[in-house]
């Protein structure tokens, strides 16, 4: 998850330039093309889905068992939807978030 769609795309396709065929999407996109992305993922054509919170909430992905947080979300309730991602439909799953030092305090109040 990140917060900023131009740094998301572009995450997206220097994962996909590494080898790890990774996708986009945010709010920012045309309904088209977030249907498109949906479908890469579910068909597993796209292995990583990178995303803003558009995805924090009522998108279920079958065999998500690995949710990444890179920018600190608004609120713990948005934190929570992320993790929610990962660990469905009866699987184990993890949750890393990569923060600073000054965010891990930020993300520690938000969970209080």
């Amino acid at each position: 998850f990140v917060r900023r769609p131009a740094w998301g795309e572009s995450l997206a396709k220097r994962l996909s330039a590494a080898g790890y065929p990774a996708t986009f999407t945010a709010g920012v996109l045309s309904q088209t093309r977030r249907m498109e992305v949906m479908a890469s993922m579910r068909a597993f054509t796209s292995r990583v889905l990178v995303s803003t919170d558009l995805t924090a909430r009522g998108v279920d992905l079958e065999h998500v068992n690995l949710v990444v947080t890179l920018d600190v979300p608004p609120d713990g309730a948005t934190y929570m939807h992320r993790v929610g991602r990962t660990g469905r439909f009866g699987t184990a799953g993890v949750s890393v978030a990569v923060v600073t030092a000054h965010e891990l305090g930020v993300l520690r109040e938000l969970l209080a």
